[in-house]
C-alpha cells in the first residue's frame, strides 16, 4: 500500500509492481519480502525526488545483493543517500565527477547552482557511469559524499553493482 500511495498508482497497477518484484526475485539474490520492506522505507522519498519505481527496485537490488544487509537498512541507506545527494554533497559531487546536478533557465543540465535540481534518478545514473572511470581515491570520495560514514559500504555497493541490478 505504501508503494502504491508513494507513486500514486492505481489499484489496477499493483499487479505490475508485484510482477516487477517477482521478476527481480527470480534473477537476483533478493526476495520479494526484502524488496517490499526496503521500499516501505524509501518509496516516498524516491518518488518525491524523481526516482522511478523500477529504478528504485534496481537500486535496492544492487545494494542488497552485494551487502546482504537487512532490507530495512537498505531502504534507510537509500533514503540517506538521496538526501545527501540532493543537499549537502551536491556541489562537491558535481566538482569531483563532472556530473551536472542543476537545470538552467532553458531547461538544460548545468553545473551552475540554480534553484532547480535535476531528478535524482538521472543524477545517480550518470554518477554510476562515471564511477568506474574514477581513481580508487576519487571513488572513495564519491562513496563518502553519497553515503557518509555510516552508509559508505552501501554507496560502494550501489555503484559497483549498478549495471547488473539496474538492467
Amino acid at each position: 500500500t505504501s508503494i502504491i500511495k508513494a507513486y500514486k498508482l492505481e489499484n489496477a497497477e499493483a499487479i505490475t509492481v508485484v510482477d516487477a518484484l517477482t521478476n527481480v526475485e527470480l534473477v537476483h539474490a533478493v526476495t520479494t519480502a526484502d524488496l517490499t520492506e526496503a521500499l516501505k522505507q524509501v518509496a516516498s522519498t524516491a518518488a518525491t525526488t524523481g526516482v522511478s519505481l523500477s529504478s528504485l527496485i534496481g537500486f535496492i537490488t544492487a545494494i542488497k545483493s552485494e551487502t546482504r544487509d537487512t532490507a530495512n537498512r537498505v531502504g534507510l541507506s537509500l533514503r540517506t543517500m538521496f538526501a545527501r545527494i540532493a543537499t549537502s554533497s551536491a556541489e562537491s559531487l558535481q566538482t569531483l565527477t563532472g556530473v551536472p546536478f542543476f537545470i538552467d533557465e532553458t531547461g538544460k543540465a548545468t553545473s551552475k547552482v540554480t534553484p532547480v535540481m535535476r531528478n535524482l534518478e538521472s543524477i545517480i545514473n550518470e554518477l554510476a557511469i562515471v564511477f568506474p572511470t574514477l581513481t580508487n581515491a576519487q571513488q572513495a570520495q564519491v562513496a563518502q559524499l553519497v553515503g557518509g560514514t555510516h552508509r559508505l559500504n552501501e554507496a560502494f555497493a550501489l555503484f559497483n553493482n549498478f549495471t547488473e541490478s539496474i538492467h
